[in-house]
Parts: C-alpha cells; structure tokens; sequence
C-alpha cells in the first residue's frame, strides 16, 4: 500500500482559508450574482455585479488547486468597463443612465438598444498558459470551455445549495480517453444529473455501472 503524502502546512491553511471564504460567499444574495442590469431603475452601482462572481471563481480556484480542465481568467471588456476603469462606479451609473435617457428614440427607431453592457465582449484567458482563448488550439478551447461549465456548475450548487442539471451534447467524441474519464468523474464530485449525448456508445463504457445509457433511433428510446 503506498502511503499518502500530508500537504505542506502553508498548503492545508491555504486550502482551509480558501474553503472559508466558499461558504461565507454562499450567503451573497442571488440577485447579487445574476447579471441582470437595469441603471435606469436601480440605484446602485453596475460594477457590484462582477465581483461576487469574481471572488468565488478566485476562491473555488485557490481551494481545488490544479484539476483536470484548465482554469481560465474572464473579463469583460466593452465602453462600461473602459469608463469603470477611470471613474467611480456610481459616476459612470449616472452617466449611463442619461445616455440611456437621450437615445430613446434612436434605440426605439432601431427596437434595441444600441448603448449597453450587452455589447461588451467576453475575454477568456487560459490560465496555465496566460493566453487568450482566441490564440489557443481547437483542443485547449474545448477544454477551456469544459472547465467553465463544470465552474458555472460548482458555483451554482454553492451559492444554490443544490447541483444543477448539467447538459453536455456530443462532449466525450470531442476529449480522448483521459480527459473523458476526467469529465465524467468532475460530474461525479458535483453529484449533478447530467445528460450526455453521443454517437458512439463505446465512449461511455467507464462510467456504464453507474449511468444509464439510453439508445434513440428514430423516435424509439431502448436502454
């Protein structure tokens, strides 16, 4: 029998810290962690809705340490988040609020909203490597956006108390064996019910004792 090695000190109270700060960012209110935005009617400052979501993701990261799909850093970068960077929050609620207020009727003539955190891009940068998505391979990409699925998942049963139905379509044909195996026991951790679809059945044979495997063809499900 191999022995396991204890974590260095510095690395348990860092894992410890990190749990900490999970469960006593649980009690954040749902609606500080959904991004719904409305500055017209809300009085209180747009750059709220970033950071609960922010620190879990830091917290969830620095208490897992490396896992099988690489973290990835999110930003968001648009006219808001440009003006956030160089006045206060509330300054630039406020000058937001009037362009909403002088572009009615363009926005009416257009039947959008032509000004807003909507047209903001989301950047995604692959942790490890300190590169944007965008510069990865097709590989590293695909396993970026596992890994934000997975964190969306954990984040979910933190602040929700409950895990979340995960759907993945056609993702085990897309990772080879490890991987694979590396996805299905990440859903395992989370205690999710999760639906995976896919042609080749085969690619489901580690986890058939504990999945059910459903056979659709056209129109007939079989087991």
């Amino acid at each position: 029998m191999r022995k396991r090695n204890r974590p260095k000190t510095s690395q348990a109270t860092s894992q410890v810290s990190a749990a900490k700060r999970i469960r006593s960012l649980s009690s954040i209110p749902r609606r500080s962690c959904r991004a719904v935005f409305s500055a017209s009617e809300k009085n209180f400052a747009i750059a709220d809705f970033h950071s609960p979501p922010s620190t879990l993701i830091e917290a969830r990261r620095a208490a897992r340490g490396d896992v099988p799909f690489p973290w990835a850093e999110l930003a968001l970068e648009g006219t808001l988040e440009g003006a956030l960077a160089q006045k206060p929050a509330t300054e630039v609620e406020d000058d937001f609020r009037k362009t909403l207020r002088s572009g009615r009727e363009r926005d009416r003539a257009a039947a959008r909203a032509l000004e807003g955190p909507h047209l903001s891009d989301l950047i995604v940068v692959h942790g490890p490597k300190n590169a944007r998505a965008s510069d990865c391979s097709s590989g590293e990409q695909k396993a970026l956006l596992i890994g934000l699925i997975l964190a969306k998942a954990e984040l979910i049963k933190s602040l929700e108390g409950i895990s979340p139905l995960v759907l993945l379509d056609e993702v085990a044909a897309h990772l080879d064996q490890a991987r694979r195996e590396a996805l299905f026991g990440e859903i395992s951790r989370l205690s999710a019910q999760a639906w995976m679809t896919g042609t080749d059945r085969d690619l489901f044979a580690p986890i058939a004792q504990e999945a059910q495997i459903l056979a659709v063809n056209r129109g007939i499900i079989s087991a």
